[in-house]
C-alpha cells in the first residue's frame, strides 16, 4: 500500500506538487517583474552611479590623463536610431576632489549644468544634467534633471552610453555620446 513496484510514492508526489507550486511562484514573480517593476524603472538607470562607476572591470592601461581632459565636449542623444547633436558641452575634471566632474552645456531642450562622478580606472562617467527652467524648448524643458550614464570606446575614441529621463512628460532611455572637441 502506498508503493508501485515496492517504490514508495509519497516522496514522488510530494515532489511533482512542490516543484508545481515553484514553478507557479516563479512564473507569478516573472509577470509581477515585466508588468510592474520594468514599466517603473523606465527612464531610470538599473544601478546607482557609485556602482556604475566602479563595479565595472578595471582597464589594464592608464589612459585616464588622455581621456579625462576638461574642455569642450560634443554631445550627442538618439532617439528612435535618429542622432541629435552635436551640442558644446564643457566638462572640468577634478580627480584631487574625488574624481568629481563639473560642466554645463546647451542642447535642443534647453540649458543644462553638470554634476558627476568618474573612475580613471574603469574610464567611466555617470552625469547628473540639471536643466535651467525657461530656457530652450518651453515644452520639454520642466527644469527637470536628467542621468547620463557613458564608458570609454577604444575603437570610437568617445564615451558611449546612455541617458535616462523621468518627469512629467516622459519615461525613456536612448543612446548617448560624448566626444572631447578641444581645450
Amino acid at each position: 500500500r502506498g508503493k508501485i513496484n515496492g517504490v514508495p510514492i509519497a516522496p514522488i508526489v510530494g515532489g511533482a506538487v512542490g516543484g508545481g507550486i515553484t514553478l507557479a511562484i516563479i512564473v507569478g514573480c516573472c509577470v509581477i517583474f515585466f508588468t510592474c517593476f520594468l514599466p517603473w524603472m523606465k527612464g531610470r538607470p538599473l544601478c546607482c552611479p557609485k556602482f556604475y562607476i566602479h563595479g565595472a572591470i578595471p582597464i589594464g592601461s592608464d589612459i585616464s590623463d588622455l581621456i579625462f581632459i576638461s574642455g569642450t565636449f560634443a554631445s550627442y542623444h538618439y532617439i528612435s536610431d535618429e542622432y541629435y547633436g552635436p551640442y558644446d558641452m564643457i566638462l572640468g575634471f577634478y580627480p584631487e576632489a574625488g574624481y568629481i566632474v563639473y560642466g554645463k552645456g546647451k542642447d535642443n531642450v534647453g540649458t543644462y549644468v553638470i554634476k558627476g562622478i568618474y573612475s580613471s580606472k574603469t574610464l567611466r562617467m555617470s552625469l547628473k544634467k540639471h536643466y535651467q527652467l525657461g530656457t530652450g524648448n518651453s515644452e520639454e524643458n520642466l527644469g527637470h534633471k536628467a542621468t547620463v550614464q557613458v564608458k570609454w570606446d577604444r575603437i570610437n575614441q568617445q564615451f558611449e552610453g546612455k541617458y535616462y529621463v523621468r518627469n512629467k512628460l516622459h519615461h525613456y532611455e536612448n543612446k548617448y555620446v560624448i566626444r572631447y572637441e578641444g581645450a
